[in-house]
């Protein structure tokens, strides 16, 4: 079971690569956008795009934000694309905006890919040492799906 957790952590680091360039497209759509619509339509609302920029510079610059910014990717349930849309608007270094995706992401599925892996093995371990177990486990699950559809196959009739 040791040889696997290496594994994990290259998982980790692909599936944190992965969403990093993911979220990078948003952050430049987003960056984009405020360059042109800010100078244009800012006015009516009363903000410029040096303020814009300013807030942005202040949260690259503060450790607090920094790690505000990482906690917010590792929480599994606050979604990215939206962090990643704000931080392309407001103008977040993308230094800073690269390096708290991909460590907030490589937090959360590091924790992701460890539990699943230690639960299916405690899974697997339970499976190996009773067989009723197993049976118990497929027949509930062949009930729940039998509900399920059946619950559906009600509503649809309903309607």
């Amino acid at each position: 079971q040791h040889v696997f957790f290496p594994w994990l952590f290259a998982l980790a680091i692909l599936g944190a690569t992965g969403k990093t360039l993911a979220c990078l497209i948003y952050y430049v759509l987003a960056d984009v956008f405020e360059d042109v619509i800010v100078p244009r339509y800012g006015k009516y609302v009363g903000i410029t795009h040096t303020q814009i920029e300013s807030l942005g510079l202040r949260m690259s610059k503060c450790e607090r934000d920094v790690g505000l910014l990482i906690l917010l990717r590792a929480l599994p349930i606050i979604p990215s694309a939206p962090i990643s849309i704000v931080a392309g608007l407001i103008h977040v270094e993308m230094k800073v905006f690269i390096f708290t995706t991909f460590v907030g992401t490589l937090l959360k599925d590091s924790v992701y890919l460890t539990l699943g892996y230690i639960g299916l093995q405690v899974f697997k371990d339970l499976l190996g040492e009773t067989a009723l177990l197993g049976r118990l486990f497929e027949t509930g699950l062949t009930l729940m799906v039998g509900l399920l559809i059946g619950w559906v196959l009600w509503n649809k009739r309903k309607r």
